[in-house]
């Protein structure tokens, strides 16, 4: 089952997708709400049984929160915090790995630049000055 950029739910049957079994109610394609496609992940599903599949495409999901203003902005909040996620997950994997992707290099600095910005913060504070000055 080939199906990206959008959510996926099981109607009917199960699927395996990477490495995952997923049976009726279940879902993927939580990360269709991102506008980075490049945040998304793309894994096939694959069929075990007979399936129907159900799904949204991002665009539908959007206009249909054109009309429902407070909605959208929890689905906006949602977006923000799941790239946010994504982008310490990519730091965390560069950093673990050793292996860094050039297209990943404004994550290292933004995290990077944070990292120093509370450390100087830190130093601030008056539990982390000597008792000398």
């Amino acid at each position: 089952i080939e199906l990206f950029g959008c959510l996926c739910v099981v109607e009917r049957g199960t699927v395996m997708r990477a490495g995952s079994i997923i049976a009726q109610s279940g879902y993927w394609g939580e990360d269709m709400i991102l506008a980075r496609e490049d945040f998304r992940r793309y894994s096939s599903a694959k069929g075990m049984t007979h399936t129907e599949i159900l799904t949204l495409e991002r665009k539908d999901l959007w206009k249909a929160l054109e009309k429902h203003e407070r909605e959208e902005l929890m689905f906006r909040r949602a977006a923000v915090c799941l790239a946010l996620r994504r982008v310490v997950h990519i730091y965390n994997h560069e950093k673990t790995s050793g292996t860094y992707n050039s297209q990943w290099c404004w994550v290292h600095q933004l995290l990077e630049k944070q990292a120093l910005k509370k450390r100087g913060v830190a130093f601030l504070r008056p539990e982390f000055r000597s008792s000398s000055s």
